[in-house]
C-alpha cells in the first residue's frame, strides 16, 4: 500500500475523531494560509508550517469507532452515576436529620439505606460489565 501524502491525509480527516496532545477532538476542516496549514477542530484550530505537515499529522491519533462508542457509553454511565450519587447523598443526609429529630424513623431509615446500597451495587455491576466489554 502506498504511503499517503499529507494532503491526502488532511482530506480524509474531516468528521473523524482523533486524540491530539491528550485531547479528544473532531476535525472539522483544514485550510492553508500563507505557508501554514490550519486544521480546524472542535477544540479550536491547530496550525503548523506546511513543510512540517508530515510530522505534525503523525501527532493526530485516530480513534476507532468502536472505541468512540465505548467512551460515549462510559461517559453516559459516569454522568448518570455522578448525578445519582449526589441524589443518594442528599437522601442519606435527610435521613440522618430525620433520625436525629425522631428516633421512630430509624426503621424507615434502615429500609432506605438498604435500597441505596442496592442501587450502588447495580451501578458497580454496570461498571464491571462495561469494563468486561472493553477488554473483549
Amino acid at each position: 500500500m502506498a504511503k499517503l501524502r499529507p494532503i491526502e491525509i488532511l482530506e480524509r480527516m474531516p468528521g473523524k475523531t482523533f486524540i491530539y496532545e491528550g485531547k479528544h477532538l473532531q476535525v472539522i476542516k483544514h485550510e492553508f494560509v500563507d505557508e501554514r496549514c490550519i486544521v480546524h477542530t472542535t477544540e479550536g484550530p491547530i496550525n503548523f508550517p506546511w513543510v512540517d505537515a508530515g510530522s505534525a499529522l503523525k501527532r493526530f491519533q485516530a480513534v476507532a469507532e468502536d472505541d468512540l462508542q465505548d467512551q460515549k457509553n462510559a461517559m453516559a454511565l459516569y454522568n448518570g452515576s455522578r448525578n445519582m450519587v449526589a441524589e443518594l447523598q442528599q437522601i442519606m443526609m435527610d435521613n440522618i436529620s430525620k433520625i436525629k429529630a425522631d428516633p421512630a424513623y430509624v426503621q424507615q431509615g434502615k429500609v432506605i439505606n438498604n435500597s441505596v446500597n442496592t442501587m450502588l451495587h447495580m451501578v458497580n455491576l454496570q461498571l464491571k460489565v462495561l469494563k468486561a466489554q472493553r477488554e473483549e
